[in-house]
């Protein structure tokens, strides 16, 4: 409780220390496993910048009790922090994906941060529908997630794609046809020098 408070109050480091204490000495099994989901969370943090501890932890204890959906919200969020901070690899996307849907199996989770981010992680794997289902649901739970401007903001973003492949992105075609003719073909070896 002590490090809940403490991460509140904006006092990142003491929380660090509170919730490694009750890893390191702390009671029964779900308070250990709390702190370590609190500590994989930090580790996220701008205080902790190290997404492979973070992702690391939230490994361990779903290798603890397989049946956590907190735990698995845990583990996406992880993967998602991951892939922004370190990797930019789009598997890690699709690991978030499957540990968000792991923490919902029954498709009726009532947490909104868990649909805010599996909108985020469609969103970027450019997947606008289910993106837009997932904020909208986010909204409908939490108004103040402002999830709703996120979907405002991709349904403009898809619109101005649309309208600038339709118009070949108000390029002339001759000047289309000169950046083409300058690109190598699909078979041409591409070397970076």
């Amino acid at each position: 409780q002590l490090g809940n408070c403490m991460w509140k109050k904006g006092d990142v480091q003491l929380a660090h220390d509170c919730w490694q204490n009750t890893v390191m000495h702390g009671g029964d099994e779900g308070e250990r496993k709390e702190a370590t989901r609190k500590l994989s969370m930090a580790f996220r943090s701008s205080f902790g910048n190290n997404p492979d501890e973070s992702l690391r932890l939230a490994k361990e204890i779903i290798s603890r009790d397989m049946a956590d959906t907190n735990s698995w919200t845990n583990l996406g969020n992880a993967y998602m922090s991951y892939f922004f901070a370190s990797s930019l690899d789009r598997e890690d996307l699709f690991r978030a994906l499957k540990a968000y849907h792991r923490s919902d199996l029954d498709g009726h989770s009532q947490d909104p941060d868990l649909h805010f981010n599996k909108g985020t992680v469609y969103r970027y794997l450019e997947d606008y529908p289910n993106a837009v289902m997932e904020l909208e649901r986010a909204h409908e739970l939490d108004t103040e997630l402002k999830a709703a401007l996120h979907v405002e903001q991709m349904v403009k973003l898809v619109h101005e794609m649309h309208s600038m492949i339709s118009c070949h992105c108000n390029i002339k075609s001759s000047r289309l046809s000169a950046v083409l003719a300058a690109m190598p073909s699909a078979n041409d070896p591409i070397s970076v020098a």
